[in-house]
């Protein structure tokens, strides 16, 4: 560590406990689709993948049978999974000049991901929008008070078809969708299944906004754009753990230094890769604990006298905001923890 003052390597010295995101710290932040549920309740797959930016390696598989890109746009489930995944997109996959350079690209890491898949069997942004002449109206961006992200397109220009696309957090996303408390039951237990796995899980859905008011379609405010979704999937990530990271976490609490991952990823997601890489495990005191593994809604409800008396304090905080990761350092503070 170099430093300009003296002071702060004691500084280091004394530090009790170190509270890490996950996604890119703990993780290579280098997320691969790996796994998709369609409406139909067929399940994608992606095999033999080399690379998390090349769209050439790999084959996309549904129910085991090699899906040939010719016939996505002739299945409605299919056409409406890989449109969303693309277009609610705004990364860019860039392809090699010459034979010395590699595929690469620019985007978030997630979105990225998704867009290799579409891109797998010809369906990327650029390809259907040049093979429909559907143009962007509206873009909704992310934001983490809502978990989605939502993009409105009208699909030619002699037509006057328009469509939002949408994709986010499965709690954000299921009470935005148009079906029954039993199908939503359904899709919670398939995202538990996979979140088991370690995958993050988006939830994906679309519109048709024929008729609505303009204002709806470009304010959001407006829950029309982003209510009533039909559902158009499930889709699973994979973020491989750094290799260095199980090391560092066993130094550190070689030291006495407690780990703790605050992370906004699924709480299923999130406990799989912290028991792979030793932040929770049979030799980590109270990782049997009934709050060693908590959502951030849990927290949140707790007062600060509620949480001062907590044995011990979460070793995995999922669905996290700033806010509750920020609750976390002070309730740290307040223990005398450094």
């Amino acid at each position: 560590v170099i430093v300009r003052k003296q002071a702060a390597l004691e500084a280091v010295g004394g530090v009790t406990n170190v509270c890490s995101d996950k996604t890119g710290t703990l993780t290579q932040g280098k997320m691969l689709a790996r796994k998709a549920l369609l409406p139909s309740g067929k399940r994608l797959t992606v095999v033999n993948e080399l690379s998390p930016f090349d769209p050439t390696s790999g084959e996309v598989l549904v129910d085991d049978v090699r899906l040939e890109p010719a016939s996505v746009n002739e299945i409605d489930e299919l056409r409406y999974f890989f449109s969303t995944i693309a277009l609610c997109n705004m990364s860019n996959i860039i392809q090699p000049q010459d034979e010395q350079t590699l595929w690469s690209a620019t985007g978030e890491p997630t979105e990225i991901a998704l867009h290799v898949l579409a891109r797998r069997v010809g369906q990327g942004r650029e390809e259907s929008i040049s093979r429909t002449g559907m143009s962007l109206l509206t873009e909704h961006s992310f934001d983490s008070s809502v978990k989605r992200m939502s993009v409105v397109y009208k699909l030619a220009a002699s037509d006057h078809t328009i469509v939002s696309f949408t994709k986010g957090a499965t709690e954000a996303l299921l009470p935005l969708l148009d079906m029954k408390d039993d199908q939503r039951r359904d899709i919670l237990h398939q995202v538990d299944i996979m979140a088991s796995e370690g995958l993050r899980v988006l939830c994906l859905g679309y519109r048709h906004l024929d008729n609505a008011d303009p204002k709806c379609i470009t304010d959001r405010s407006f829950i029309e754009a982003e209510g009533s979704l039909t559902f158009a999937g499930l889709v699973g990530l994979y973020d491989p753990p750094r290799v260095e990271s199980a090391g560092a976490i066993k130094q550190c609490q070689a030291a006495g230094i407690v780990v703790h991952m605050l992370t906004g990823d699924h709480l299923k997601t999130a406990t799989t890769i912290a028991k792979e890489i030793g932040i929770l495990g049979p030799d980590v005191y109270g990782s049997d604990a009934q709050t060693a593994v908590m959502t951030a809604m849990d927290f949140d409800k707790l007062t600060d006298d509620a949480l001062d008396v907590m044995d011990p304090l979460p070793f995995v905080l999922a669905r996290c905001s700033p806010t509750t990761k920020l609750r976390m350092l002070e309730a740290l503070h307040r223990r005398g923890r450094y």
